[in-house]
């Protein structure tokens, strides 16, 4: 079926929600945990549970057009997309050993979070670099 308008509507909509969400909720943690991304921790464990939730009770990939009125663009892809990406990699390295992909989703876990660090760590150097 691929991209559609309504599907784009109910994507965009829901980040706009589940993004808003995250920046109130780290904003209201953050004084207690100055020195720590406590906040920031916090959605992620959030957003993991909520998608756990949420594709439990579809049975439904987070991206499938196939759930009523849109519900899993809207909540799964859009208000969660939105509120943390995290919650889209930790559903999809689950599903690779719900699968018996023990190996994919070790792959997947290590390369995401070794290589998103050092590509972060880096671009940020490279960036100060320049920029200063």
């Amino acid at each position: 079926m691929g991209v559609t308008p309504m599907g784009m509507v109910l994507v965009m909509s829901g980040g706009a929600l589940g993004a808003a969400a995250r920046y109130a909720m780290v904003d209201l943690i953050k004084p207690s945990a100055p020195n720590f991304p406590l906040g920031t921790l916090l959605v992620n464990l959030l957003g993991c549970a909520c998608i756990g939730v949420l594709v439990g009770a579809l049975g439904v990939s987070p991206l499938s057009t196939k759930t009523p009125s849109g519900v899993g663009l809207f909540l799964a892809t859009g208000v969660l997309g939105g509120f943390t990406t995290f919650s889209a990699f930790a559903i999809e390295a689950s599903q690779l050993l719900k699968d018996g992909r023990a190996w994919s989703a070790f792959a997947y876990v290590l390369l995401s979070t070794a290589l998103g660090v050092t590509l972060a760590m880096g671009a940020m150097v490279v960036t100060e670099k320049i920029v200063r």
